[in-house]
């Protein structure tokens, strides 16, 4: 069984940002990718029981169409659709631009314009602070 995780964090404030206060709270998010809604209640996956228990857990995600991770992944993080956020599927072209966005470790997908549209929670954050 293959699993992808996206770990999406805030954790490291206080070393990513040192005006941040040591002792404020913190947020993690771990979003994670093909995995059944049932494993998190499966005694075979503890890892999962036990980040629940030490921390919180959605009830249900409805997932945005397409219901693929990239597209929904950018939604949870800016709170907009993927029609508003641009990123819209897991491998796109931008045809102005000649530029293929390719998920995962690829480099075309760091390239700024795809990002753009939105900005994720923890830019808000670093802009808050």
């Amino acid at each position: 069984m293959q699993l992808s995780f996206a770990l999406v964090v805030s954790v490291g404030l206080s070393v990513a940002f040192p005006s941040y206060p040591a002792d404020a709270e913190k947020v993690i998010l771990v979003l994670v990718d093909g995995v059944r809604w049932d494993y998190l209640n499966d005694s075979s996956y503890v890892g999962f029981q036990r980040i629940a228990n030490n921390g919180v857990k959605a009830e249900y995600v409805t997932p945005v169409f397409p219901s693929n991770s990239y597209p929904n992944w950018y939604t949870i993080v800016t709170g907009l659709y993927p029609e508003s956020h641009g990123i819209v599927q897991n491998y796109m072209y931008d045809r102005e631009r000649d530029d293929l966005f390719l998920m995962a470790l690829h480099s075309n997908a760091s390239h700024a314009h795809w990002w753009n549209d939105a900005e994720p929670v923890w830019v808000t954050a670093e802009r808050e602070t």
